[in-house]
Protein backbone atom coordinates (compact mmCIF):
# COMPACT_ATOMS: atom_id res chain seq x y z
CA UNK A 1 0.00 0.00 0.00
CA UNK A 2 3.04 2.10 0.58
CA UNK A 3 4.72 1.13 -1.91
CA UNK A 4 1.58 2.44 -4.42
CA UNK A 5 1.38 5.54 -2.87
CA UNK A 6 4.42 6.48 -3.51
CA UNK A 7 4.71 5.90 -7.24
CA UNK A 8 1.26 7.63 -7.24
CA UNK A 9 3.24 10.63 -5.85
CA UNK A 10 5.98 10.51 -8.25
CA UNK A 11 3.25 9.89 -11.28
CA UNK A 12 1.67 13.30 -9.98
CA UNK A 13 5.02 15.17 -9.77
CA UNK A 14 6.25 13.34 -12.88
CA UNK A 15 3.04 14.62 -14.82
CA UNK A 16 3.12 17.94 -13.45
CA UNK A 17 6.83 18.80 -14.43
CA UNK A 18 6.34 17.34 -18.11
CA UNK A 19 2.86 19.29 -18.55
CA UNK A 20 5.34 22.33 -17.57
CA UNK A 21 7.77 21.29 -19.98
CA UNK A 22 6.11 21.01 -22.38
CA UNK A 23 4.04 23.69 -22.47
CA UNK A 24 7.09 26.26 -22.18
CA UNK A 25 9.00 24.41 -25.01
CA UNK A 26 5.90 24.74 -26.53
CA UNK A 27 5.82 28.45 -26.06
CA UNK A 28 10.01 28.59 -26.27
CA UNK A 29 9.80 26.32 -29.48
CA UNK A 30 6.85 28.88 -31.70
CA UNK A 31 8.73 31.78 -30.44
CA UNK A 32 12.33 30.68 -32.06
CA UNK A 33 10.24 29.41 -34.94
CA UNK A 34 8.81 32.84 -35.92
CA UNK A 35 11.98 34.85 -34.67
CA UNK A 36 13.75 32.18 -37.42
CA UNK A 37 11.52 32.46 -40.15
CA UNK A 38 11.32 36.50 -39.91
CA UNK A 39 14.84 37.03 -40.42
CA UNK A 40 14.88 34.56 -42.89
CA UNK A 41 12.34 36.00 -44.95
CA UNK A 42 13.64 40.02 -44.52
CA UNK A 43 17.16 37.83 -46.04
CA UNK A 44 15.32 36.46 -48.84
CA UNK A 45 12.80 39.65 -49.71
CA UNK A 46 16.74 41.87 -48.89
CA UNK A 47 17.95 39.77 -51.76
CA UNK A 48 15.42 39.62 -54.55
CA UNK A 49 15.32 43.20 -53.98
CA UNK A 50 19.19 43.62 -54.31
CA UNK A 51 18.19 41.24 -57.63
CA UNK A 52 16.03 43.88 -58.96
CA UNK A 53 17.63 46.63 -58.12
CA UNK A 54 21.00 45.23 -59.77
CA UNK A 55 18.76 44.71 -63.53
CA UNK A 56 17.88 48.29 -62.98
CA UNK A 57 21.45 49.65 -62.47
CA UNK A 58 22.59 47.42 -65.33
CA UNK A 59 19.74 49.50 -67.50
CA UNK A 60 20.65 52.73 -66.04
CA UNK A 61 19.58 55.84 -68.12
CA UNK A 62 17.28 53.75 -70.70
CA UNK A 63 15.10 52.84 -67.45
CA UNK A 64 15.10 56.57 -66.15
CA UNK A 65 14.27 57.86 -69.78
CA UNK A 66 11.19 55.54 -69.44
CA UNK A 67 10.44 56.32 -65.57
CA UNK A 68 9.97 60.00 -66.43
CA UNK A 69 7.84 59.44 -69.78
CA UNK A 70 5.31 57.26 -67.80
CA UNK A 71 5.07 59.60 -65.12
CA UNK A 72 4.29 62.38 -67.48
CA UNK A 73 2.17 60.80 -70.37
CA UNK A 74 0.95 57.42 -68.47
CA UNK A 75 -2.41 58.21 -70.51
CA UNK A 76 -0.85 57.59 -73.61
CA UNK A 77 0.33 54.08 -73.23
CA UNK A 78 -1.81 51.25 -74.41
CA UNK A 79 -0.94 48.07 -73.08
CA UNK A 80 -3.25 45.44 -73.18
CA UNK A 81 -4.31 43.24 -69.93
CA UNK A 82 -3.50 40.53 -72.19
CA UNK A 83 -0.14 41.22 -72.00
CA UNK A 84 1.90 38.02 -72.33
CA UNK A 85 5.42 39.05 -71.54
CA UNK A 86 6.92 39.13 -74.82
CA UNK A 87 8.59 42.58 -75.71
CA UNK A 88 10.33 41.25 -78.78
CA UNK A 89 8.23 42.87 -81.64
CA UNK A 90 7.89 46.27 -79.58
CA UNK A 91 11.37 46.52 -79.23
CA UNK A 92 12.23 45.46 -82.76
CA UNK A 93 9.58 48.64 -83.86
CA UNK A 94 11.37 51.23 -81.85
CA UNK A 95 14.26 50.03 -83.08
CA UNK A 96 13.25 50.13 -86.74
CA UNK A 97 11.80 53.70 -86.35
CA UNK A 98 15.16 55.59 -84.94
CA UNK A 99 17.35 53.68 -87.58
CA UNK A 100 15.12 54.93 -90.16
CA UNK A 101 14.82 58.67 -88.10
CA UNK A 102 18.48 58.57 -87.55
CA UNK A 103 20.37 56.08 -89.43
CA UNK A 104 23.70 54.79 -88.64
CA UNK A 105 23.85 56.81 -85.28
CA UNK A 106 23.30 55.27 -81.94
CA UNK A 107 20.96 55.83 -79.49
CA UNK A 108 21.77 57.98 -76.18
CA UNK A 109 24.68 57.80 -77.64
CA UNK A 110 24.46 60.22 -80.33
CA UNK A 111 21.10 60.85 -79.79
CA UNK A 112 19.30 61.71 -76.21
CA UNK A 113 16.08 60.51 -75.35
CA UNK A 114 15.06 63.82 -74.85
CA UNK A 115 15.56 64.78 -78.67
CA UNK A 116 13.51 61.90 -79.65
CA UNK A 117 9.75 63.58 -81.17
CA UNK A 118 7.56 62.25 -79.07
CA UNK A 119 5.89 59.64 -81.29
CA UNK A 120 9.18 57.44 -80.61
CA UNK A 121 9.73 58.14 -77.45
CA UNK A 122 6.04 56.31 -76.69
CA UNK A 123 7.41 53.58 -78.61
CA UNK A 124 10.46 53.36 -76.43
CA UNK A 125 8.20 53.46 -73.36
CA UNK A 126 5.94 51.13 -74.58
CA UNK A 127 8.56 48.70 -75.14
CA UNK A 128 10.78 49.26 -72.16
CA UNK A 129 7.32 48.86 -69.66
CA UNK A 130 6.36 45.71 -71.19
CA UNK A 131 10.12 44.67 -70.48
CA UNK A 132 10.05 45.48 -66.96
CA UNK A 133 6.86 44.11 -66.54
CA UNK A 134 8.37 41.25 -67.94
CA UNK A 135 11.15 40.91 -65.81
CA UNK A 136 9.01 41.40 -62.54
CA UNK A 137 6.59 39.03 -63.23
CA UNK A 138 8.94 36.56 -63.65
CA UNK A 139 11.19 37.23 -60.46
CA UNK A 140 7.34 36.87 -58.80
CA UNK A 141 7.40 32.98 -60.59
CA UNK A 142 10.94 32.83 -60.12
CA UNK A 143 11.53 33.70 -56.31
CA UNK A 144 7.97 32.82 -55.68
CA UNK A 145 6.42 35.63 -53.76
CA UNK A 146 2.79 37.48 -54.17
CA UNK A 147 3.63 40.74 -55.17
CA UNK A 148 6.50 43.32 -56.93
CA UNK A 149 6.29 46.51 -57.75
CA UNK A 150 8.19 50.01 -58.47
CA UNK A 151 7.12 53.15 -57.05
CA UNK A 152 7.79 56.72 -57.67
CA UNK A 153 6.71 59.73 -55.14
CA UNK A 154 3.93 61.77 -56.89
CA UNK A 155 3.68 65.50 -56.62
CA UNK A 156 1.17 65.08 -54.06
CA UNK A 157 2.08 64.90 -50.55
CA UNK A 158 1.85 61.39 -49.35
CA UNK A 159 0.59 60.05 -52.81
CA UNK A 160 2.82 57.67 -55.10
CA UNK A 161 2.62 56.68 -58.72
CA UNK A 162 2.38 52.66 -59.34
CA UNK A 163 4.85 52.53 -62.52
CA UNK A 164 5.43 48.88 -62.21
CA UNK A 165 2.45 46.79 -61.39
CA UNK A 166 2.50 43.16 -61.78
CA UNK A 167 -0.96 43.40 -60.23
CA UNK A 168 -2.61 45.15 -63.67
CA UNK A 169 -5.05 47.21 -62.86
CA UNK A 170 -7.30 47.51 -65.43
CA UNK A 171 -8.85 50.51 -67.47
CA UNK A 172 -11.04 50.94 -70.23
CA UNK A 173 -10.57 52.92 -73.62
CA UNK A 174 -13.61 52.87 -75.76
CA UNK A 175 -14.00 49.05 -75.11
CA UNK A 176 -10.92 47.06 -74.66
CA UNK A 177 -8.95 46.43 -71.57
CA UNK A 178 -5.84 48.11 -71.15
CA UNK A 179 -3.03 47.82 -67.99
CA UNK A 180 -4.35 50.98 -65.91
CA UNK A 181 -0.10 52.40 -65.87
CA UNK A 182 0.94 54.35 -63.23
CA UNK A 183 -1.66 54.85 -60.81
CA UNK A 184 -1.55 57.34 -58.29
CA UNK A 185 -2.06 55.91 -54.72
CA UNK A 186 -2.55 57.94 -51.17
CA UNK A 187 -0.08 56.33 -49.08
CA UNK A 188 -0.65 57.38 -45.94
CA UNK A 189 2.49 57.20 -44.04
CA UNK A 190 0.44 55.23 -40.65
CA UNK A 191 -0.01 52.40 -43.04
CA UNK A 192 3.09 52.11 -44.69
CA UNK A 193 6.32 53.71 -42.72
CA UNK A 194 9.02 50.90 -43.96
CA UNK A 195 8.18 52.37 -47.46
CA UNK A 196 8.22 56.25 -46.86
CA UNK A 197 11.28 55.31 -44.41
CA UNK A 198 12.99 53.88 -47.56
CA UNK A 199 11.93 56.87 -49.74
CA UNK A 200 13.41 59.11 -47.26
CA UNK A 201 16.10 58.08 -46.07
CA UNK A 202 17.39 56.98 -49.21
CA UNK A 203 18.73 53.53 -47.31
CA UNK A 204 16.48 50.08 -47.02
CA UNK A 205 14.99 50.02 -43.68
CA UNK A 206 15.05 47.14 -41.00
CA UNK A 207 11.85 45.29 -41.11
CA UNK A 208 8.88 45.53 -43.29
CA UNK A 209 5.54 46.63 -43.45
CA UNK A 210 2.89 44.17 -42.63
CA UNK A 211 -0.60 44.54 -44.67
CA UNK A 212 -3.75 43.13 -44.23
CA UNK A 213 -6.17 44.56 -47.44
CA UNK A 214 -8.66 43.44 -49.97
CA UNK A 215 -5.30 41.79 -51.45
CA UNK A 216 -4.36 39.68 -48.37
CA UNK A 217 -2.22 39.72 -45.66
CA UNK A 218 1.50 40.31 -46.70
CA UNK A 219 4.62 41.18 -45.62
CA UNK A 220 6.18 43.86 -47.39
CA UNK A 221 10.17 45.22 -47.92
CA UNK A 222 11.35 48.34 -49.79
CA UNK A 223 14.71 49.19 -51.07
CA UNK A 224 15.37 52.89 -52.69
CA UNK A 225 16.40 52.79 -56.04
CA UNK A 226 19.55 55.00 -56.45
CA UNK A 227 20.64 55.91 -59.68
CA UNK A 228 23.20 58.70 -60.99
CA UNK A 229 23.83 59.61 -57.43
CA UNK A 230 19.74 60.61 -56.98
CA UNK A 231 16.99 58.75 -55.22
CA UNK A 232 14.00 57.38 -58.12
CA UNK A 233 12.27 55.37 -56.58
CA UNK A 234 11.51 52.95 -54.37
CA UNK A 235 11.13 48.86 -55.02
CA UNK A 236 8.61 46.32 -53.30
CA UNK A 237 8.39 43.03 -52.20
CA UNK A 238 5.53 41.42 -51.14
CA UNK A 239 5.34 38.00 -49.75
CA UNK A 240 2.44 36.18 -48.22
CA UNK A 241 1.84 35.74 -44.40
CA UNK A 242 -0.63 33.16 -44.43
CA UNK A 243 2.04 30.53 -45.84
CA UNK A 244 4.89 31.53 -43.25
CA UNK A 245 2.52 31.62 -40.31
CA UNK A 246 0.93 27.86 -41.54
CA UNK A 247 5.02 26.92 -41.99
CA UNK A 248 5.51 28.32 -38.27
CA UNK A 249 2.56 26.49 -36.70
CA UNK A 250 3.60 23.24 -38.33
CA UNK A 251 6.66 23.02 -37.53
CA UNK A 252 6.62 23.91 -34.51
CA UNK A 253 4.06 21.44 -33.78
CA UNK A 254 5.98 18.60 -34.77
CA UNK A 255 8.79 19.59 -32.86
CA UNK A 256 6.28 20.05 -29.94
CA UNK A 257 4.59 16.41 -30.39
CA UNK A 258 8.52 14.62 -30.75
CA UNK A 259 8.95 16.52 -27.65
CA UNK A 260 5.84 15.07 -25.75
CA UNK A 261 6.44 11.57 -27.22
CA UNK A 262 9.82 11.13 -25.75
CA UNK A 263 8.78 12.65 -22.68
CA UNK A 264 6.36 10.89 -21.89
CA UNK A 265 8.07 7.62 -22.78
CA UNK A 266 10.95 8.68 -20.87
CA UNK A 267 8.63 9.38 -18.03
CA UNK A 268 6.87 5.68 -18.24
CA UNK A 269 10.41 4.04 -18.80
CA UNK A 270 11.79 6.27 -15.48
CA UNK A 271 8.77 5.31 -13.40
CA UNK A 272 8.76 1.72 -14.39
CA UNK A 273 12.75 1.79 -13.44
CA UNK A 274 11.31 3.42 -9.82
CA UNK A 275 8.84 1.16 -9.42
CA UNK A 276 10.80 -1.98 -10.25
CA UNK A 277 14.53 -1.15 -8.56
CA UNK A 278 14.03 1.30 -6.20
CA UNK A 279 10.54 0.90 -4.42
CA UNK A 280 11.60 -2.47 -3.72
CA UNK A 281 15.20 -1.56 -2.46
CA UNK A 282 13.41 0.80 -0.31
CA UNK A 283 10.80 -2.15 0.87
CA UNK A 284 13.76 -4.52 1.75
CA UNK A 285 15.91 -1.69 3.64
CA UNK A 286 12.43 -1.12 5.86
CA UNK A 287 12.54 -4.78 6.60
CA UNK A 288 15.84 -4.25 7.45
CA UNK A 289 15.73 -1.14 9.70
CA UNK A 290 12.40 -3.15 11.58
CA UNK A 291 14.59 -5.97 12.03
CA UNK A 292 17.70 -3.72 13.31
CA UNK A 293 14.98 -2.02 15.48
CA UNK A 294 14.12 -5.27 16.85
CA UNK A 295 17.09 -7.10 17.29
CA UNK A 296 19.63 -4.48 17.32
CA UNK A 297 22.01 -6.69 15.60
CA UNK A 298 25.32 -4.90 14.05
CA UNK A 299 25.50 -7.50 11.05
CA UNK A 300 22.30 -5.93 9.68
CA UNK A 301 24.17 -2.73 8.58
CA UNK A 302 26.60 -4.99 6.19
CA UNK A 303 23.26 -7.02 4.89
CA UNK A 304 21.59 -3.13 3.97
CA UNK A 305 25.01 -2.19 2.67
CA UNK A 306 25.35 -5.49 0.44
CA UNK A 307 21.43 -4.99 -0.34
CA UNK A 308 21.35 -1.13 -1.71
CA UNK A 309 24.75 -1.31 -3.56
CA UNK A 310 24.29 -1.11 -7.57
CA UNK A 311 24.96 1.51 -9.95
CA UNK A 312 21.56 2.54 -11.21
CA UNK A 313 22.03 6.08 -11.33
CA UNK A 314 25.22 6.17 -13.19
CA UNK A 315 23.33 3.67 -15.94
CA UNK A 316 20.85 5.95 -16.00
CA UNK A 317 23.20 8.87 -16.02
CA UNK A 318 24.97 6.72 -19.29
CA UNK A 319 21.93 6.41 -20.86
CA UNK A 320 21.11 10.27 -20.73
CA UNK A 321 24.61 11.50 -22.16
CA UNK A 322 24.18 8.68 -24.84
CA UNK A 323 20.60 10.28 -25.74
CA UNK A 324 22.44 13.65 -25.59
CA UNK A 325 25.20 12.79 -28.08
CA UNK A 326 22.61 11.00 -30.06
CA UNK A 327 20.70 14.40 -30.20
CA UNK A 328 24.28 16.44 -30.89
CA UNK A 329 25.59 13.62 -33.98
CA UNK A 330 21.90 14.55 -35.23
CA UNK A 331 22.43 18.31 -35.55
CA UNK A 332 25.99 18.46 -36.36
CA UNK A 333 25.09 16.15 -39.61
CA UNK A 334 22.34 19.38 -40.33
CA UNK A 335 24.69 21.43 -40.11
CA UNK A 336 27.17 20.14 -42.15
CA UNK A 337 24.16 19.52 -45.10
CA UNK A 338 23.43 23.18 -44.53
CA UNK A 339 26.92 24.58 -45.12
CA UNK A 340 27.54 22.21 -47.79
CA UNK A 341 23.98 24.04 -49.39
CA UNK A 342 25.29 27.56 -48.21
CA UNK A 343 28.90 26.90 -50.18
CA UNK A 344 27.18 25.68 -53.17
CA UNK A 345 24.65 28.20 -53.49
CA UNK A 346 27.62 30.66 -53.30
CA UNK A 347 30.12 29.34 -56.17
CA UNK A 348 26.66 29.05 -57.95
CA UNK A 349 26.30 33.25 -57.20
CA UNK A 350 29.81 33.49 -58.34
CA UNK A 351 29.40 31.90 -61.12
CA UNK A 352 26.54 33.78 -62.40
CA UNK A 353 28.56 37.24 -61.48
CA UNK A 354 31.45 36.31 -63.85
CA UNK A 355 29.33 35.41 -66.30
CA UNK A 356 27.12 38.65 -66.51
CA UNK A 357 30.69 40.71 -66.94
CA UNK A 358 31.51 38.43 -69.75
CA UNK A 359 30.60 39.53 -73.52
CA UNK A 360 28.81 36.38 -74.80
CA UNK A 361 30.30 37.12 -78.55
CA UNK A 362 33.62 37.49 -77.97
CA UNK A 363 34.40 35.94 -74.52
CA UNK A 364 36.27 38.72 -72.94
CA UNK A 365 34.72 41.17 -70.24
CA UNK A 366 31.41 43.68 -71.04
CA UNK A 367 30.47 47.10 -70.62
CA UNK A 368 28.93 46.20 -67.06
CA UNK A 369 32.83 44.31 -66.41
CA UNK A 370 34.37 47.77 -67.44
CA UNK A 371 32.10 50.00 -65.03
CA UNK A 372 33.60 48.42 -62.48
CA UNK A 373 36.72 48.30 -63.18
CA UNK A 374 35.89 52.07 -63.53
CA UNK A 375 34.68 52.49 -60.05
CA UNK A 376 38.26 51.27 -58.86
CA UNK A 377 39.86 53.38 -60.98
CA UNK A 378 38.10 56.20 -59.31
CA UNK A 379 39.02 55.13 -55.56
CA UNK A 380 42.58 54.94 -56.94
CA UNK A 381 41.96 58.49 -57.89
CA UNK A 382 39.84 59.59 -54.79
CA UNK A 383 43.12 58.06 -52.67
CA UNK A 384 45.84 60.23 -54.57
CA UNK A 385 47.25 56.58 -56.07
CA UNK A 386 46.22 56.52 -59.42
CA UNK A 387 48.10 55.50 -62.54
CA UNK A 388 46.35 54.26 -65.73
CA UNK A 389 45.45 55.12 -69.01
CA UNK A 390 42.72 53.66 -71.15
CA UNK A 391 42.58 53.07 -75.06
CA UNK A 392 39.03 53.18 -77.14
CA UNK A 393 38.76 51.23 -80.29
CA UNK A 394 35.89 51.68 -82.64
CA UNK A 395 35.46 49.14 -85.10
CA UNK A 396 35.26 50.51 -89.01
CA UNK A 397 32.93 49.55 -91.80
CA UNK A 398 30.79 46.87 -89.42
CA UNK A 399 27.69 47.88 -91.08
CA UNK A 400 28.99 47.95 -94.44
CA UNK A 401 29.91 44.62 -94.03
CA UNK A 402 26.79 43.14 -91.79
CA UNK A 403 25.07 44.41 -94.92
CA UNK A 404 26.70 43.49 -97.81
CA UNK A 405 28.19 40.00 -96.14
CA UNK A 406 26.34 39.08 -93.48
CA UNK A 407 26.09 39.25 -89.78
CA UNK A 408 27.93 36.48 -89.59
CA UNK A 409 31.00 37.82 -92.02
CA UNK A 410 30.25 41.16 -89.02
CA UNK A 411 30.34 38.84 -85.74
CA UNK A 412 33.91 36.96 -87.54
CA UNK A 413 34.67 41.14 -88.15
CA UNK A 414 34.26 41.81 -84.37
CA UNK A 415 36.54 38.73 -83.01
CA UNK A 416 39.76 39.34 -85.19
CA UNK A 417 39.49 42.59 -83.72
CA UNK A 418 39.00 41.31 -80.31
CA UNK A 419 41.79 39.09 -80.90
CA UNK A 420 44.04 41.68 -82.24
CA UNK A 421 43.49 43.82 -79.36
CA UNK A 422 44.09 40.92 -76.73
CA UNK A 423 47.34 40.06 -78.50
CA UNK A 424 48.45 43.45 -78.57
CA UNK A 425 47.43 44.52 -74.42
CA UNK A 426 48.15 41.17 -73.65
CA UNK A 427 48.85 42.09 -69.95
CA UNK A 428 45.92 44.61 -69.60
CA UNK A 429 41.89 43.86 -70.14
CA UNK A 430 40.40 44.09 -72.84
CA UNK A 431 36.15 45.20 -72.88
CA UNK A 432 33.65 44.91 -74.94
CA UNK A 433 31.51 48.43 -74.44
CA UNK A 434 29.47 48.35 -77.39
CA UNK A 435 29.03 46.78 -80.39
CA UNK A 436 31.93 47.64 -82.27
CA UNK A 437 33.61 49.94 -79.80
CA UNK A 438 36.15 48.66 -77.15
CA UNK A 439 38.05 49.40 -74.55
CA UNK A 440 41.39 49.34 -72.82
CA UNK A 441 42.13 49.96 -69.00
CA UNK A 442 46.27 49.93 -69.09
CA UNK A 443 46.89 50.27 -64.82
CA UNK A 444 50.19 50.96 -63.85
CA UNK A 445 51.28 52.79 -67.09
CA UNK A 446 53.49 55.52 -68.64
CA UNK A 447 52.61 57.82 -71.72
CA UNK A 448 55.61 56.00 -73.42
CA UNK A 449 54.26 52.30 -73.22
CA UNK A 450 50.81 53.57 -73.48
CA UNK A 451 51.99 55.25 -77.25
CA UNK A 452 54.09 52.49 -78.15
CA UNK A 453 51.70 49.93 -77.44
CA UNK A 454 48.40 51.85 -79.56
CA UNK A 455 50.91 52.51 -82.01
CA UNK A 456 51.12 48.43 -82.15
CA UNK A 457 47.58 48.17 -82.86
CA UNK A 458 47.61 50.92 -85.10
CA UNK A 459 49.96 49.14 -87.39
CA UNK A 460 48.38 46.23 -87.05
CA UNK A 461 45.52 47.54 -88.61
CA UNK A 462 46.86 49.25 -91.31
CA UNK A 463 48.89 45.66 -92.59
CA UNK A 464 45.37 43.90 -91.71
CA UNK A 465 43.28 46.67 -94.12
CA UNK A 466 46.21 46.85 -96.48
CA UNK A 467 46.60 42.86 -97.12
CA UNK A 468 45.18 41.81 -100.46
CA UNK A 469 45.24 38.14 -100.00
CA UNK A 470 42.22 38.60 -97.21
CA UNK A 471 39.12 38.35 -98.38
CA UNK A 472 37.12 41.50 -97.16
CA UNK A 473 35.15 40.97 -94.61
CA UNK A 474 38.73 39.38 -93.56
CA UNK A 475 40.44 42.67 -93.34
CA UNK A 476 39.78 44.40 -90.04
CA UNK A 477 39.67 48.23 -89.88
CA UNK A 478 39.42 50.26 -86.45
CA UNK A 479 40.48 53.60 -85.25
CA UNK A 480 42.32 53.84 -82.03
CA UNK A 481 42.60 56.64 -79.54
CA UNK A 482 44.26 56.88 -76.12
CA UNK A 483 44.77 59.17 -73.16
CA UNK A 484 47.04 59.22 -69.77
CA UNK A 485 45.66 60.20 -66.30
CA UNK A 486 46.34 63.15 -65.96
CA UNK A 487 45.74 64.44 -62.17
CA UNK A 488 45.52 68.50 -63.15
CA UNK A 489 42.68 67.59 -65.89
CA UNK A 490 41.19 64.57 -64.62
CA UNK A 491 38.52 63.87 -61.31
CA UNK A 492 37.76 60.59 -62.46
CA UNK A 493 37.52 58.08 -65.30
CA UNK A 494 34.86 59.53 -67.51
CA UNK A 495 37.24 62.42 -68.03
CA UNK A 496 40.50 60.20 -69.10
CA UNK A 497 37.41 58.25 -71.68
CA UNK A 498 36.73 60.95 -73.27
CA UNK A 499 39.79 62.19 -73.95
CA UNK A 500 40.81 58.64 -75.31
CA UNK A 501 37.11 58.49 -77.22
CA UNK A 502 38.11 62.18 -78.73
CA UNK A 503 41.52 60.87 -79.96
CA UNK A 504 40.01 57.66 -80.97
CA UNK A 505 37.27 60.17 -83.20
CA UNK A 506 40.18 62.56 -84.89
CA UNK A 507 41.98 59.32 -85.58
CA UNK A 508 38.58 58.00 -87.44
CA UNK A 509 38.33 61.41 -89.38
CA UNK A 510 41.95 61.13 -90.51
CA UNK A 511 41.34 57.12 -92.13
CA UNK A 512 38.18 58.76 -94.18
CA UNK A 513 40.51 61.52 -95.52
CA UNK A 514 42.97 59.15 -96.35
CA UNK A 515 40.29 57.27 -98.13
CA UNK A 516 38.91 59.64 -99.63
CA UNK A 517 42.17 60.97 -100.91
Amino acid sequence: MKKDTILIRFSGIFLLFMSIIIILNACNTYSLQRESHKANIEKTLRHISAYLENLIRIEGREFLCMQDFIVNNASALKVPSSFAGDFRQEKEIFDTAFARSYPGRIFEKDVPFDALPFEMKLLFAEYMFRKWLAIFETAKEKFEIKYAYYLVPSKDPLHMYWVIDFRRGESRHHGPQFINICADVFEPTDEHPKMWEAWNTGKAPKGYDIYDNEYGKTYAYFTPLILEGEKRGVIGIEIDTAEIESAIFYSALLQILYMSMVTILCICALLYIINRTYLTKIENLQKFVNLYATSKDRTIAERIDAAVTGCDEISLLAKSISAMIHEISTNTATLKETLAEFYAERKRANALHDLAQKDALTGIKNKLAYDIACEGLARDIKAGKACFAIAVVDLNYLKRTNDTYGHERGNSLIKKVCALLCATFAHYPVFRIGGDEFAVIMKNTDAEQADALIAQFADAMRESASDTSLEPWERVSAAIGGALFNPAVDTDPESVFKRADKAMYDMKQWMKSEQAA
